[in-house]
């Protein structure tokens, strides 16, 4: 599978996020996703729409998994 980078969930080709996953290029190679509840809850953490950088910055520090925590977290 492939799974959201957050939360955990399966955003893989025939799972019900697969339609509506954010793809996320990591630094140095690779493909990240995000579900796009998780995708909402970060950008609505911090008021707005985050760019893939700020995306791929979040993955490389790990601060990504701070998002299951948040309210509204499935």
């Amino acid at each position: 599978g492939e799974p959201c980078a957050a939360c955990g969930d399966d955003t893989g080709a025939g799972s019900a996020r697969f339609a509506d996953r954010h793809r996320v290029k990591r630094p140095g190679g690779g493909t990240s996703f995000l579900c796009a509840d998780c995708t909402r809850r970060l950008s609505g953490h911090v008021a707005r729409q985050l760019s893939d950088e700020e995306l791929q910055r979040f993955l490389r520090t790990g601060s990504l998994a701070m998002i299951a925590g948040l309210p509204g977290a499935h």
